[in-house]
């Protein structure tokens, strides 16, 4: 046999080896797979076949056990599960890191887990997925760093489990595994815990239902839109299940506005503002002797309690054709409904006017538009409108005065304020050697009266 003959078969054998070497990774490989899915498979298919829990169910061994990702747990834990807290109250905490509300609920959140250290635990949970981020957060949001909270992070099944839109979402599961309650950050205090903890029924504590932002407060499912021919819902206390602020609304032919869980206040101050042009918070006077129904003046532990009891949800909706009166047929049924009376008056008031100087008006030369005096204490305003400059002085505290444009002119403004403003006198300074003039009057105002019915 030649060397050639022999290295030829040499490479055959070599390359027989390396076939039945690589069936046999590859056969190992598929049973591992399988003996993996094998194991995981029943848990995973367990968990998708429960159904969203409810008031009064109990909580599936499967939720027990499942292993929850953790971020700035003590001692460096980087997972738990349900299971770790079992026999205690737990509150399961839906949060976000843009949530202001769910953050502003965490101290009262911390300083109850404290207090009932041995029976509670409070146990936060995220959706977001980004543990390096959520730990520099969690470290140096100024509402939460002196907490040292830990969360559970990207969770997906939890949240799927107790459905819900809105956030903060609690639940209560119990010590004996039961879903007890599902509530809003009001409903979490001394009393409700020590309730649930002793065993106690909580008239007041039940299930927090978000409501569907695509429907009309009135428009339950089983009433057809196009059947609503206008409608005015108007209701005192915290709605729960809807957020706060407000909405534009557009329903095809039916349109209007929505105004959840806000202090009438402020719905009146967005009523104001297309009745009068350029309306400022000066321009809403409220003549009573007890405003405490509109404006909050207690402690800081009071202001919740304040808030659920005195904010105001309200919806107007009426046909597209009556839109241009809308407002007025807001602030009409407001006044059939409440115990104010709202109107639009003109009174002869002392002001700040703002006018040109004889020097040179601080007319722009061009550019990009730049107003940095609402992000700084000084700053610049290029390209601006003279409303813009308006409004930022009524927003300053230099005057209780209200500050009125008569520039009388349409130019628009640059003005670079370099130097500290501490007072009134040292504004109307700065801005006489801007060509500007800041002095008092007294003038025909607009404003939105708020006064008591007699």
């Amino acid at each position: 046999m030649n060397n050639k003959t022999r290295n030829m078969k040499t490479t055959t054998c070599y390359q027989h080896l390396l076939i039945i070497f690589s069936i046999i990774v590859i056969v190992s490989c598929v049973c591992a797979v399988k003996q993996a899915s094998a194991q995981a498979g029943p848990a995973a298919t367990a968990i998708a076949e429960i159904k969203p829990l409810k008031i009064g169910d109990k909580v599936p061994d499967e939720l027990w056990k499942l292993p929850l990702q953790v971020v700035n747990y003590p001692g460096g834990k980087s997972k738990v599960t349900l299971d770790d807290y079992r026999g205690k109250l737990i509150i399961l905490d839906f949060w976000a890191t843009w949530c202001s509300a769910c953050l502003a609920g965490m101290p009262k959140m911390h300083k109850l887990q404290n207090q009932f250290a041995d029976d509670l635990t409070v146990l936060p949970i995220t959706k977001e997925n980004n543990p390096e981020k959520l730990l520099h957060f969690l470290e140096n949001s100024n509402a939460i760093k002196d907490l040292k909270i830990f969360t559970v992070f990207g969770d997906t099944t939890f949240n799927k489990m107790f459905d819900h839109r809105l956030i903060p979402h609690y639940v209560w599961i119990g010590s004996n595994g039961t879903v007890e309650a599902i509530t809003s950050t009001f409903d979490i205090n001394q009393q409700n815990i020590k309730a649930i903890l002793e065993g106690s029924q909580m008239d007041g504590l039940g299930a927090k239902k978000d409501v569907d932002p695509n429907l009309p407060l009135i428009g339950a499912k089983d009433i057809p839109l196009s059947k609503i021919q206008g409608s005015f819902v108007l209701y005192k206390g915290r709605l729960e299940g809807t957020g706060s602020g407000y909405r534009a609304r557009d329903f095809g032919e039916l349109v209007g506005v929505t105004w959840n869980n806000l202090p009438l206040v402020s719905i009146f101050k967005k009523i104001g503002s297309h009745f009068i042009e350029n309306f400022n918070d000066k321009q809403l006077l409220i003549e009573m002797d007890n405003s405490s129904e509109l404006i909050f003046k207690g402690s800081v532990e009071d202001r919740e309690r304040w808030n659920h009891a005195n904010v105001y949800t309200l919806e107007f909706l009426t046909k597209k054709k009556n839109y241009s009166t809308m407002y007025e047929e807001i602030l009409h049924q407001l006044n059939s409904q409440l115990d104010f009376q709202i109107s639009i008056q003109t009174k002869e008031t002392k002001c700040l006017v703002l006018r040109k100087s004889n020097n040179k008006f601080p007319e722009t030369e061009g550019g990009a538009y730049i107003n940095s005096f609402y992000t700084n204490k000084l700053g610049q305003m290029r390209n601006v409108p003279v409303s813009h400059l308006i409004a930022w002085l009524n927003n300053r505290k230099f005057s209780d005065l209200l500050v009125i444009d008569d520039t009388q002119t349409d130019s628009n403004i640059d003005l670079t304020l370099d130097t500290e403003l501490p007072d009134l006198a040292s504004l109307q300074k700065i801005l006489k050697n801007k060509g500007l003039i800041l002095e008092g009057a007294i003038m025909p105002i607009e404003f939105m009266l708020i006064r008591k019915k007699k």
